[in-house]
């Protein structure tokens, strides 16, 4: 489904950007060798050199424009009347079956649970993963956490289970070292007796 705020857009700035920092050192790497038949050592500082930028670049600018999108889902969500509760936190989320070819995420919006399932809402649809059908929450690899910069948190529930990603922070990293907490609220949300209680605070 296109989304008005998850465009392809900024999906490829999310990569392209990092690119700008790791490429011209790379170029410059090829380039030279070619031109003196082996590596130089300033060709190698310059790989090394891209490698580094290109890092950090991810990290910095891999969530392109994720204020913006998080304030833009918030708006469209209170005009829809059904604006996030106070606690719900802004993740990316993918699903079995999603198309991945550009960016782990599906979709962005708010998570949230009560009692009965674990909702998300973003501007263009909402959904409920009812508790009982969770069998697990654990944690998962993506594209993210093969560098060190993230990973969902995998809310196991067949084919309709739920792969999130925090994205409240303005950083890879930033939203890395919260993957634990977000572990831990939904595994206390799944063994929670039936109650209005929402996610631990």
């Amino acid at each position: 489904m296109a989304s008005p705020v998850w465009s392809l857009s900024r999906q490829w700035w999310g990569n392209g950007i990092p690119l700008l920092f790791w490429l011209p050192g790379v170029a410059y790497a090829v380039v030279t060798a070619v031109r003196e038949g082996s590596p130089s050592p300033l060709g190698l500082a310059a790989l090394v050199a891209s490698g580094l930028a290109g890092y950090w670049a991810v990290n910095r600018f891999g969530l392109y424009q994720n204020r913006q999108m998080m304030e833009e889902t918030r708006a469209a969500l209170a005009r829809a009347g059904s604006p996030p509760p106070a606690e719900a936190e802004f993740v990316g989320l993918s699903r079995p079956g999603d198309s991945l070819w550009l960016d782990p995420h599906s979709d962005v919006g708010f998570l949230w649970s009560d009692s009965r399932a674990l909702h998300f809402a973003s501007a263009v649809r909402r959904l409920e993963l009812p508790r009982e059908a969770v069998t697990a929450v654990r944690r998962r690899a993506n594209i993210h956490s093969a560098l060190g910069l993230g990973g969902f948190v995998a809310v196991d529930a067949g084919k309709n289970g739920w792969l999130v990603e925090l994205r409240t922070e303005s950083t890879l990293m930033g939203n890395r070292r919260r993957l634990p907490a977000l572990k831990s609220k939904l595994e206390q949300w799944r063994n929670l007796p039936p109650s209005p209680r929402t996610l631990p605070s």
